[in-house]
């Protein structure tokens, strides 16, 4: 890890963990907790007073933050860099630290975990889209996808039909599908006559392929959750296998998508989808100041540290597969424009992140115990950037999936009676849409919607 230049004159020095000095160093490495989460289970959190950095080799030092007048959010296994004292060789007095101190993955995460070993690439997906006003039109959900009393997914129908009012260009939808925890297929699975890889495809795949059939110029991105019942149960997962819609494409989880513009090669977005629980997981162990709240901290976070997982050692609870942490990793040298993260216990919420430069979205889940619960709409821009062209790694083909040409915008919903937006803090009214606070009607247009 290197974090050169981030102060001028100053370079990462392994010393700084133990050599007693009044000079001004840099330390670089992995945020620790020194809690015992065993016998302080109530008191885990990382604090001011808990805050210990790892190097690579090991070396442990403690840090003193008070000083530090910058925003933070602290959390294990966060990549940092600080700048102070090391007056006793056994504390850091800190006065500066930077969350952005790790460098970005040289190569495409298809070729570095799960991607590479099943030859599934991940999606670049073709748009039309032209002028300097060009935006692409994105609905996101996450699961459940059906209600704790039923196994008809109304609210995957309701979606659906959404969806073919305002006519995005992409339909994303995130796992699960058949939830591991619903108690209408664990409880009464006796009484279920269908295997649930046939209740996937009855249920889930047969209302998307008669979606595609009615509506042929929108298309639609899969990605599994570790608590599908019918998928893999660990993260990172590659794609559903047995798929064959025509215009639904499966991605892995995490799954990244580069959308460019056919008339325009030049322009495009960059977009993460993930069913990984980061903001739940950072959110029970990190310690914020100086944002307006924790949801703002932990999405500016997830794009700073160049992961969908940044947090380690990880939550006992998330099966996560160390060996392929990499495939958790953002992509490319540039972060995606648009995360989209599934939350099971923190409200749907929206974030602009990297000084505009991205946005991060909890659509909430589509299903709330017996009723509906939220999914969300984004605007996403198709800006014009040298480096944006997304390139297959070596020996791994491209996917190529071609999108139909739509206004910038797309049409105005039908039924507003029945999906209605849903208030949320540090989003704001912008004409028909609600758009990140901060962030210029021009970039990114974001609509939290509840059926």
């Amino acid at each position: 890890v290197s974090a050169g230049g981030v102060e001028e004159g100053l370079e990462p020095s392994p010393e700084a963990f133990f050599e007693a000095t009044q000079a001004r160093v840099m330390a670089v490495g992995r945020l620790r907790n020194d809690v015992d989460k065993e016998s302080e289970k109530d008191a885990h959190r990382m604090n001011l007073g808990t805050t210990l950095l790892e190097d690579d080799e090991g070396q442990i030092v403690r840090l003193d933050l008070r000083m530090v007048q910058t925003p933070m959010v602290l959390f294990p296994g966060m990549i940092v860099a600080v700048v102070g004292t090391n007056p006793t060789g056994r504390c850091i007095l800190a006065s500066a630290l930077y969350s952005d101190a790790n460098p970005p993955v040289a190569a495409p995460v298809a070729a570095r975990g799960f991607g590479a070993s099943t030859g599934k690439p991940e999606p670049v997906i073709a748009v039309d889209g032209a002028g300097e006003d060009a935006r692409l039109h994105v609905v996101a959900a996450c699961g459940p996808f059906t209600t704790s009393t039923s196994l008809h997914f109304r609210p995957l129908h309701a979606l659906l039909a959404h969806a073919a009012r305002v006519r995005p260009q992409l339909v994303v939808l995130i796992g699960p599908f058949l939830e591991a925890e619903s108690a209408i297929l664990t409880q009464q699975t006796p009484h279920i006559h269908l295997t649930f890889h046939q209740i996937f495809h009855a249920r889930v795949l047969a209302p998307l392929r008669e979606f595609r059939r009615e509506n042929p110029a929108i298309q639609v991105l899969l990605v599994p959750a570790a608590d599908d019942l019918h998928h893999h149960p660990v993260i990172p997962a590659g794609p559903f296998e047995s798929v064959d819609i025509p215009g639904v494409h499966c991605a892995p989880n995490p799954g990244f998508v580069t959308v460019t513009s056919k008339a325009d090669p030049s322009r495009s977005a960059r977009l993460a989808a993930a069913a990984i629980p980061a903001v739940d997981d950072i959110n029970a162990e990190c310690h914020v100041v100086g944002y307006p709240n924790r949801f703002a901290g932990m999405a500016e976070e997830l794009v700073r540290q160049r992961s969908l997982y940044p947090l380690y050692p990880p939550a006992k609870t998330t099966p996560l597969d160390a060996s392929l942490l990499a495939a958790l990793d953002f992509p490319a040298a540039k972060p995606p424009h648009a995360v989209i993260v599934r939350s099971v216990k923190i409200m749907a919420f929206a974030r602009e992140v990297a000084a505009g430069a991205a946005v991060v979205v909890n659509p909430g889940p589509l299903a709330k115990g017996a009723g509906g619960g939220t999914f969300a709409e984004l605007f996403v821009p198709l800006s014009r950037e040298e480096s944006s062209r997304a390139e297959a790694a070596p020996g791994q083909p491209k996917a190529e999936v071609e999108v139909e040409a739509e206004a910038a915008g797309g049409a105005e919903g039908e039924g507003e009676d029945e999906i209605a937006p849903v208030p949320m803090e540090g989003v704001e009214e912008l004409g028909a849409r609600k758009s990140v606070a901060g962030a210029t009607s021009e970039r990114f247009g974001v609509k939290i919607v509840r059926i």
